[in-house]
């Protein structure tokens, strides 16, 4: 108990320092960066500012500085979908809706999702049918090539309720093969950017029609620290059904690119006596 509890303090002070850092700075998230393209074929990229009174400048500032561009010289101008408003980071997270496992309440949005692959074996895909709601599955490759196929099902619905404030539910469904079907219904609220977060849930099991007599307790967060790589952490709670908890910690980086993810880390089960109290984890995931 005490390591995760550790886990969960450290994954919060972080996440913490960085919406404090992120508070501090004056706020640039209403400017939508633009693509500027010239007559001549140069291309500038920034945040637009206040327009010149007489409309014959534009003046854009960059990474490189301020330009001040003739708009009789501009052949157009496009807003920068996967820019991250901020300007801290040249793309903006590419997979903010889930953690190593576990959902964030960001939803995916209309006609995206992704693809993700856990230690080789698991395969899951979730794709967004509106601006809040989006469905997805799996299955795990070994057992279905043993003939007692493991699937995976998993809906979700996710609104933003507040500038940095997300609130999302879902059920996460599987099924065991010949030993029966377990489920989750759960509720998780992320606040934060969708760069640097924490996440707290709760959620009831059901295994073969019995409803867990404990609720499953999760507190999650990421924090970016440059633009190929991140921080998470996503620890749970477990009612084991005797009055008490059973904790699950995963601590690991993720590094990604505009689409890519790379996920490696550890499991640990600090009170497990069955197994090692800290196991290799790694993942991969591809935006569609």
């Amino acid at each position: 108990m005490k390591t995760i509890l550790i886990s969960l303090a450290a994954a919060a002070a972080l996440c913490l320092l960085g919406l404090k850092a992120h508070a501090q700075t004056p706020d640039t998230t209403d400017r939508q960066p633009v693509r500027i393209i010239m007559q001549d074929g140069v291309v500038y990229e920034g945040e637009m500012q206040e327009p010149d009174p007489s409309g014959e400048i534009i003046t854009l500032k960059t990474t490189q500085g301020i330009f001040n561009l003739l708009s009789s010289q501009v052949k157009t101008i496009e807003p920068i979908e996967d820019a991250d408003p901020s300007g801290k980071f040249n793309f903006i997270n590419p997979h903010p809706t889930r953690y190593f496992v576990g959902p964030t309440a960001v939803p995916i949005e209309r006609f995206q999702g992704y693809y993700q692959n856990l230690l080789f074996t698991s395969n899951f895909a979730n794709v967004g049918l509106t601006h809040h709601i989006s469905v997805g599955g799996g299955v795990e490759l070994i057992s279905l090539m043993g003939g007692n196929p493991y699937w995976f099902f998993t809906p979700k619905v996710g609104i933003q309720a507040d500038k940095n404030i997300y609130l999302g539910g879902g059920l996460m469904v599987a099924g065991l093969g010949r030993q029966g079907t377990a489920s989750l219904a759960y509720s998780v609220a992320t606040v934060g950017s969708i760069e640097r977060n924490i996440s707290v849930g709760v959620g009831y099991g059901r295994w073969n029609g019995s409803w867990a007599k404990s609720p499953v307790l999760m507190a999650s967060g990421t924090y970016r620290i440059t633009d190929e790589l991140a921080f998470l952490s996503e620890n749970y709670l477990l009612g084991n059904g005797e009055n008490g908890y059973t904790p699950i910690s995963m601590v690991g980086m993720r590094i990604f690119t505009k689409r890519v993810a790379f996920d490696a880390g550890a499991i640990g089960f600090p009170t497990a006596e069955w197994v090692a109290p800290a196991l290799p984890f790694f993942g991969f995931a591809m935006a569609l």
